[in-house]
C-alpha cells in the first residue's frame, strides 16, 4: 500500500533524519512523496542542541573568568577574548540550526494523498482543474473548509482536494 509506505517512511525519517537505510527507502518513493514540502533535512537536532548548550556554557564561563581576571588587574591573552566570542557565535549558530531543523522535521500540516485526485481552483467538484495529485504525494494543508482542503503540492502547485482523500503525517487518522 503506497500511502501506508509513504506515511511510515516519512514518519521514520523525521524521527531519525540521518539514518542511511531510511534515506535509501525514501529514494524508492515517487518524487511527490519525498521532494518539496515532503523533503526531510538531514539535521541532527539533538546533537546540535547539545553542542549549542555546551558551547554556550563554555563561552560564558570563559567570559566570566576573563572578566574576573580583568577586575583583579591580571593580564590575559587577547586571543582568549576571541575564543570566547567565537565559542559564543558557534553556540548561537548551532542553536539556530537545531531550531530550524526541528521546525522542518515536524510533520504538522503535512498529509499524504490517498488516491489520485484533481486539484481544483475552488472547493467545488466542478471547479477548474489545477493539475493532479497522485496517490502517495505529500501535500501541505493550508486551509480547511467543510469536506475540502486547500493544499500545496510538493512541486509548489496549490489547489483544493477533498479532505477525505488525505491521511495526516502527524497522526494515524485521516481527514
Amino acid at each position: 500500500d503506497t500511502v501506508s509506505a509513504v506515511v511510515a517512511w516519512q514518519r521514520a525519517a523525521r524521527l531519525d533524519p540521518l539514518a542511511a537505510d531510511l534515506r535509501e527507502h525514501l529514494l524508492l518513493l515517487p518524487s511527490g512523496s519525498r521532494d518539496g514540502v515532503a523533503d526531510i533535512p538531514m539535521v541532527p537536532v539533538a546533537a546540535l542542541s547539545g553542542l549549542g548548550i555546551a558551547l554556550w556554557t563554555i563561552s560564558w564561563l570563559l567570559a566570566t573568568w576573563l572578566f574576573w581576571q580583568k577586575r583583579k588587574e591580571r593580564a590575559t591573552k587577547p586571543v582568549l577574548n576571541v575564543i570566547a566570542l567565537a565559542t559564543l557565535m558557534l553556540a548561537i549558530a548551532s542553536g539556530a540550526t537545531a531550531t530550524w531543523g526541528s521546525r522542518h522535521l515536524r510533520a504538522d500540516g503535512l498529509a499524504v494523498v490517498t488516491r489520485p485526485e484533481t486539484m481544483r481552483e475552488t472547493p467545488e467538484a466542478n471547479a477548474d482543474a489545477q493539475g493532479g495529485a497522485a496517490t502517495g504525494d505529500v501535500v501541505r494543508v493550508d486551509e480547511l473548509v467543510p469536506r475540502w482542503a486547500r493544499v500545496e503540492h510538493s512541486d509548489g502547485r496549490t489547489g483544493w482536494i477533498p479532505a477525505d482523500h488525505l491521511t495526516l503525517l502527524s497522526s494515524s487518522s485521516s481527514r
